[in-house]
């Protein structure tokens, strides 16, 4: 085995995966510590990591044949061996360098045996399919998890429209054949891509309340809050309505809150609640941030927002912030525009 290679990924989950780099995958140890209870000293723990989940993470440690499983809100942190096609696909995702990123990432799936770390590969995948702008094929990269795995940590990824999005001709026809399907995750994407569709809309509807009424809470959550949409422009909507969306986002799971977040958010400026909908942007903006493309929206909403409170210096804050996390994004084109055009900051040295 060659000398191991330590780097610091963040994955856009909740938990920080350290990545060790090996030769060969039974050749090293995971290290994953845990808290198993309040007051308690965090477990050290060298094991492998035999599954990993939004709910739970199983592992042999040591060399016992039994499996520990702990529940997922316990673990501080992981160190995972990954194969070198992984490590250098993330790495040039990160520097921007999405083709190249892509095919080793596609490379990797091949290499990786674990079932765990094939799904994190394709959350890499549909990262990089929505910085494109593709949302089918995020779409197909993420049912391929949900195939796998129910509730995978890579959740918060699932490619729902939030706002009026384009559709073209072949996203159409992919979402007609999502809505059409037997996974609930695929009717989900398929309604919420037609949600709007003249053609599709009574359609959708229908598939989306009985979505309301799944088991998985995930799925529940998600349909509700996508029949929001219809409601975002609507000139009566109520205080006691939105009152009610904000009590329910924060019952929701945490991996499905973000998109939810950002509808409350548009109500909320609808009603020129600019405060309170700013307030709902920056929880997608600095806590539910994992998908991109909503993230930098959300963070484009926020310094609207601002600026129609006269808090010009927190949305030029903003609007920087765009440019430097998502300058690949339509967000940050337009926060580049309207960075050019607000009137220059005070506190610009004026010897400049």
């Amino acid at each position: 085995m060659t000398a191991m290679c330590r780097m610091a990924a963040r994955v856009g989950l909740p938990v920080i995966i350290t990545v060790f780099v090996a030769t060969s995958l039974c050749a090293a140890k995971d290290r994953v510590v845990v808290q198993p209870r309040e007051n308690a000293s965090p477990l050290v723990l060298a094991c492998e990591i035999v599954d990993y989940t939004a709910e739970k993470i199983s592992l042999h440690v040591n060399t016992q044949s039994t499996v520990h499983e702990f529940p997922a809100e316990q673990v501080q942190s992981v160190e995972a061996v990954q194969t070198e096609s992984h490590r250098r696909g993330v790495e040039r995702f990160q520097a921007g360098d999405l083709s190249e990123a892509e095919s080793l990432l596609v490379q990797a799936l091949a290499d990786e045996p674990r079932a765990w770390m094939q799904r994190e590969i394709r959350g890499w995948l549909v990262r990089g399919a929505l910085r494109r702008g593709d949302r089918a094929e995020a779409g197909r990269r993420f049912l391929e998890i949900i195939e796998q795995e129910r509730a995978p940590r890579e959740y918060p990824l699932i490619p729902l429209v939030w706002g009026t999005a384009e559709t073209g001709t072949a996203l159409r026809q992919q979402a007609r054949e999502w809505l059409t399907g037997e996974l609930e995750v695929g009717r989900l994407m398929g309604a919420s891509i037609l949600l709007l569709d003249n053609a599709y809309g009574e359609v959708t509807r229908t598939e989306l309340r009985r979505l309301a009424r799944s088991t998985d809470r995930r799925v529940s959550a998600l349909a509700r809050a996508q029949l929001w949409r219809l409601r975002v422009t609507a000139t009566d909507v109520t205080a006691n309505e939105l009152a009610e969306w904000e009590r329910e986002i924060e019952s929701m799971p945490r991996a499905v809150r973000a998109g939810p977040y950002w509808v409350l958010g548009r109500a909320l400026f609808q009603r020129s609640e600019y405060d309170r909908s700013a307030a709902s942007m920056l929880w997608v903006t600095t806590v539910y941030a994992e998908n991109e493309p909503l993230t930098a929206q959300a963070t484009w909403e926020a310094a609207n927002a601002l600026e129609r409170l006269g808090r010009s210096e927190d949305a030029r804050s903003l609007l920087r912030e765009i440019v430097t996390r998502f300058g690949w994004s339509p967000a940050a084109a337009q926060a580049r525009l309207r960075l050019e055009q607000m009137p220059q900051s005070k506190d610009v040295d004026r010897d400049g």
